[in-house]
């Protein structure tokens, strides 16, 4: 449950970032009708352009009179995009939450060997960390399934991870 409540805020921020993102593409990568009509013109004429304009986004196709000015906008944008930017620190910071680790998220150009020993070797503790939480659960589990099914002074099962490594080395 720790773990997972550093993740809470970066995934709920994710989220929200991608609901705008999303808003964000769409109105970049359709362009913008505009329709022009001239002074003094009908409330009906217009809602009337208006509801052509709309169907012209949906529906990529218009048919209009000739006396109508249309252009389209087009929204233009260069590098990483702030919604891009919230979503990818998300990710990271959910990612360097689980694993315990920036190697394989943040250094994105190349990474220094020394880099790599230091993760390598937090990557062995956090396993060794992990089989011990579970071996505990297992024991635990174990030792009530003892209690209730064998009366008396019944030694319990116990679980332990073997390391295949060491295991190989002392065979040698």
């Amino acid at each position: 449950v720790a773990l997972l409540s550093t993740c809470f805020w970066p995934w709920m921020f994710k989220n929200g970032g991608f609901k705008f993102f999303v808003k964000f593409c769409e109105k970049l990568g359709v362009p913008w009708p505009v329709g022009k009509y001239p002074e003094g013109t009908d409330e009906k004429d217009i809602e009337e352009l208006v509801s052509r304009l709309q169907q012209m986004v949906e529906d990529a196709v218009a048919a209009i009179p000739d006396t109508v000015d249309l252009t389209l906008l087009e929204a233009k944008a260069t590098g990483e995009l702030p919604q891009e930017r919230l979503i990818n620190l998300c990710n990271r910071e959910m990612s360097k939450a689980i694993t315990s680790q920036t190697l394989t998220t943040e250094i994105v150009d190349g990474g220094s060997r020394a880099a790599a020993q230091t993760h390598e070797k937090k990557s062995g503790e956090n396993q060794k960390a992990d089989r011990s939480l579970i071996s505990d659960t297992y024991n635990e589990l174990f030792a009530w399934i003892t209690k209730v099914n064998f009366p008396g002074d019944v030694a319990p099962p116990t679980y332990s991870y073997v390391d295949k490594k060491r295991t190989q080395l002392q065979r040698r």
